[in-house]
Parts: C-alpha cells; sequence; structure tokens
C-alpha cells in the first residue's frame, strides 16, 4: 500500500530548482540525456527523458515505459549531428517542466540517475534536475556546495519524509569547459556516490 505522504505532487523540473512556485538556479547550456533507475537491485527504468526535435504539440516524450511527457518551455533546440539533437536552456527563463512524479519519494532511498550536459558558464550555481516541495527533496546542483557557489562542485541532496536530509558534493571536478559530462548518481540507503566521466 502506498503511503499518500510518499506521493509527490510537484513537479520534476530540469534546468533549474522549484519551491512554492517560485524558479531559481537557472540552467545555461545544453543537456542531451536524463534516466533515472529505482531500486533495490536489479534497478528498473522509471523515467527516460531523452531530447529529440520538436513535435507540432511541443512535447519531450519520455521513453520508458511509463511513456510520460514533459512541457518544454521557451525552450530552443540546438541540432548536433544527426539525428540527435539537446536542449538548450539560456540561464534565466528556459526549462523544462517534466510533470508530476509521484512514485519517486517512494523510491528515493533507492535511485540512480545518469545525466548528459555540457555548459561554459562558470560564475553562478546552476540547477541540473530536481523536485522538492514541504516533504521531500531531491536536487542536483552544479557550482554549488553546502548552500553556496562553488565552482566545479557537483551537489546533490536528499530529504524522505522522515526529514532526514542527506547530502553528498564531488568538489574539483572539470564542468564549465564547453564538453560534454556524464554524471552518475547512486542512492542506497543512506549513501550517495557520485560520479562524473568516471571520477568518483
Amino acid at each position: 500500500k502506498t503511503d499518500q505522504h510518499e506521493v509527490w505532487t510537484a513537479p520534476l523540473i530540469m534546468g533549474a530548482s522549484e519551491k512554492d512556485g517560485m524558479l531559481a538556479h537557472h540552467f545555461e547550456g545544453q543537456v542531451m540525456d536524463l534516466k533515472i533507475w529505482k531500486g533495490p537491485a536489479p534497478f528498473q527504468l522509471l523515467a527516460h527523458y531523452t531530447a529529440r526535435c520538436p513535435s507540432p504539440s511541443n512535447l519531450l516524450m519520455d521513453v520508458s515505459e511509463y511513456h510520460r511527457s514533459g512541457i518544454v518551455d521557451g525552450l530552443s533546440w540546438t541540432p548536433v549531428q544527426v539525428p540527435n539533437t539537446t536542449l538548450e536552456f539560456n540561464g534565466s527563463t528556459t526549462f523544462m517542466n517534466c510533470g508530476a512524479f509521484p512514485e519517486l519519494g517512494l523510491h528515493l532511498m533507492a535511485l540512480r540517475g545518469e545525466a548528459w550536459f555540457k555548459t561554459d558558464c562558470s560564475t553562478r550555481s546552476m540547477c541540473l534536475v530536481g523536485v522538492h516541495d514541504d516533504k521531500m527533496r531531491f536536487t542536483v546542483t552544479l557550482n554549488h556546495s553546502k548552500g553556496y557557489y562553488s565552482r566545479d562542485c557537483v551537489h546533490i541532496a536528499v530529504q524522505d519524509t522522515a526529514g532526514t536530509p542527506l547530502v553528498s558534493e564531488l568538489p574539483d571536478v572539470q564542468l564549465c569547459d564547453g564538453a560534454w559530462h556524464c554524471l552518475r548518481w547512486d542512492v542506497q540507503g543512506h549513501v550517495i556516490k557520485l560520479n562524473i566521466d568516471g571520477q568518483e
């Protein structure tokens, strides 16, 4: 039986952080792919958002078995090598609302993710993906440490319904060089492992 307090009604946001209807920490750069798996092992793909050519209805399709659709709000599309495309975020007004993700709250302590991104912005903190409300929180932030700007530091924060915060950081990684990077995170109980381009 699902605990109603573990069902998340807040939207999953790519390219910014959101709380109480306010957006902050806008990401400046490009995102090519985002995957989220739920545990325990064997892990199951929970969501897969991949950048594709925009449809007439301006939707970005979730290609996991759940087939969610994210609403692209004010985003420009930058072609790379065909057939790939990327989502381009301008750092001030663009973001992607992936919609409510109710079951994410059920798997916060057994969660894996992978994101491909690139940016050359090194002057401020930027949220790559996140969702939080008064009860739960999950955010992945670049150039950020302990609530403050910190260049080339990856910060991930998780908070479950018990209100226990769980934070992990990967400092001194080369993020803001305009090259593609692969960021992976693995939350197992009260331990978070971070990996960027093979560096832990």
